[in-house]
């Protein structure tokens, strides 16, 4: 077998089972919550169908991840696009279903984006995985974080350190690279750099 069907196997290997895990624990969670409303236990059950609709949502993100990762790892290429994305409001939309999820106080988000911060780039791609890395950016959080962005760079920032990102960052890190985003990461820090000027949609 040569290396590079090695490196793919063990690249397959590693996006099933990230995508697997979470898809499965979304599943889990809203199986758990309809079983619990059937039954009976109905004094929260407006708080059971939060819970429901919050798993659905990430059920559904990890879902499209998982697709477009799986299809950049057999073709090696991500098809460039040019939609229109406000990143401000990408990034409210998902802190508004992640911390309860992540139960990440509200008081230690700290969210400064530029309201004129827009890219044209592949929504698909942004709309999922960007979300995914978010998503664990604030669920492995210790202490306050803060999300800073304007043309070109978004940070995240997290004052104690990440307690543990995934491995599977290294694969977003090579399929943002394709469409001409970088992708920084390590223990502190997450950030994106939009290099290309074509992506600026401000003017």
């Amino acid at each position: 077998m040569s290396e590079n069907h090695r490196e793919c196997n063990t690249d397959l290997l590693l996006v099933y089972k990230y995508f697997s895990h979470n898809i499965r624990t979304s599943t889990s969670t809203i199986v758990a919550m309809m079983e619990a409303v059937k039954d009976g236990f109905d004094d929260d059950t407006g708080e059971m169908m939060e819970l429901v609709a919050q798993s659905g949502f990430l059920l559904d993100l990890f879902d499209r991840g998982m697709s477009a990762t799986f299809r950049y790892i057999v073709a090696g290429e991500i098809e460039k696009r040019d939609d229109e994305i406000e990143i401000g409001k990408l990034t409210e939309h998902l802190l508004e279903k992640t911390c309860v999820l992540s139960e990440t106080p509200e008081t230690d988000l700290e969210l400064d984006i530029d309201e004129k911060f827009k890219v044209k780039n592949n929504a698909y791609l942004l709309k999922s995985i960007f979300l995914i890395i978010l998503y664990e950016a604030v669920k492995t959080s210790s202490g306050k974080l803060e999300i800073t962005g304007a043309f070109p760079l978004l940070t995240i920032k997290c004052s104690n350190g990440f307690t543990g990102l995934p491995e599977i960052i290294q694969i977003f890190s090579e399929m943002f690279a394709k469409v001409g985003i970088l992708l920084k990461y390590d223990s502190n820090s997450i950030s994106m750099r939009f290099d290309y000027e074509n992506l600026d949609c401000r003017r």
